[in-house]
């Protein structure tokens, strides 16, 4: 929703080391995406932003934003 959208931009921020890159892949090469989401718990990473913004809100609706580390720096 548009009040997340401050949050979302953080955690993209935060979980990519801010380089916001949609092709970011984590130290452990099992967190992609933008949004660092790992596929064995939530499916197959869509490649464009696009795809992994409605992918994160889909994960955000179940569980509000307790999947991400980067959590923490929330406002």
């Amino acid at each position: 929703p548009p009040q997340e959208w401050d949050n979302a931009l953080i955690i993209v921020g935060c979980e990519t080391g801010e380089t916001y890159a949609p092709h970011a892949v984590g130290d452990s090469g099992r967190a992609v995406g933008g949004f660092q989401v790992h596929a064995q718990f939530w499916g197959p990473v869509p490649g464009d932003i696009l795809g992994q913004v409605w992918q994160a809100y889909g994960i955000w609706k179940r569980s509000l934003w307790s999947p991400w580390t980067c959590r923490s720096v929330l406002r």
